[in-house]
């Protein structure tokens, strides 16, 4: 099965990502540390660095949640390196 989709343009991304910054209230720093962090894990072929800076920003996305299951909080990281590890290709 092949899936069809249209590659947004240079101005739709940078519109998109105003749109975002506008309403992304707790900043974009967060987001992009992480995605530079997911970066330099997989070019480096460092697993738990990627999972680490995931796990990063999935805590502060979902302080709450995590506030209230303190465990789950504690195995975040491993919990993502492993979801990693499943699904990434084989070099």
């Amino acid at each position: 099965m092949e899936i069809a989709f249209d590659v947004p343009t240079t101005e739709q991304l940078v519109h998109a990502h105003g749109v975002y910054a506008e309403k992304e209230l707790r900043g974009t720093d967060e987001y992009f540390d992480a995605l530079r962090g997911v970066e330099r894990g997989f070019l480096d072929d460092n697993v738990f660095a990627s999972a680490n800076a995931i796990a990063a920003l999935l805590k502060s996305w979902n302080k709450n949640h995590y506030r209230f299951v303190p465990d789950r909080k504690a195995r975040v990281e491993f919990d993502v390196e492993q979801l990693i590890r499943a699904h990434r290709p084989v070099p």
